[in-house]
């Protein structure tokens, strides 16, 4: 019994420190220079409440239509992976602090976690507050095989990029603390 209780007391331990459906990968800084990158891919994304996004994929990040000159952070996450939701607070409070100055996207796209249709995320996103925008896995386009192109095996959820005003990625990371992600935001703003 003893035995049992200390196995899933590490196994919980591990999670928390690791992120949903870890693997080990992810965290990692890149460099904040300008791009001079070449397009490799173009896709489209379509966040919950309507508004069309198309993405150009380069050799070193993402260019987002309509927020040109603007850093983004890029999210990728699982409606049920409990640090995911943990999560929700600290990207609203990023939000309401950067406001238009920064994009934040979401992407429900979380590997061994079952994902939302577009009506199931936006009822999730109203129910749990979410004031920045958020995508569902069936309108994210091939965005999330593009990323891992780009910083390689996410290792799970949530996973954050920060993309500066110029498209380039400047860091990755497996669940970032607030702390974290905010010096990120900081350096690219």
């Amino acid at each position: 019994m003893k035995y049992t209780k200390l196995i899933s007391s590490l196994f919980f331990a591990g999670l928390l420190l690791s992120g949903c459906g870890s693997s080990g990968g992810g965290n990692s800084s890149a460099q904040t220079g300008s791009s001079s990158a070449a397009t490799t891919h173009q896709t489209t994304v379509v966040t919950t409440n309507g508004k069309i996004i198309p993405v150009t994929v380069t050799t070193e990040g993402f260019i987002f239509g309509g927020y040109a000159g603007k850093p983004v952070v890029l999210e990728f996450y699982g409606d049920t992976c409990p640090h995911c939701i943990n999560a929700i607070p600290m990207y609203n409070k990023l939000q309401s602090r950067y406001g238009d100055r920064l994009l934040i996207l979401t992407i429900n796209d979380g590997d061994q976690y079952t994902t939302l249709d577009n009506a199931g995320l936006q009822a999730f996103a109203t129910s749990h507050g979410m004031t920045y925008a958020t995508v569902s896995r069936e309108n994210a386009g091939n965005l999330k095989t593009f990323a891992k192109e780009l910083v390689g095996p996410m290792g799970g959820v949530p996973y954050a990029i920060v993309i500066n005003k110029n498209g380039v990625i400047t860091s990755h990371k497996l669940v970032p603390s607030e702390a974290q992600l905010e010096a990120d935001i900081l350096d690219v703003l």
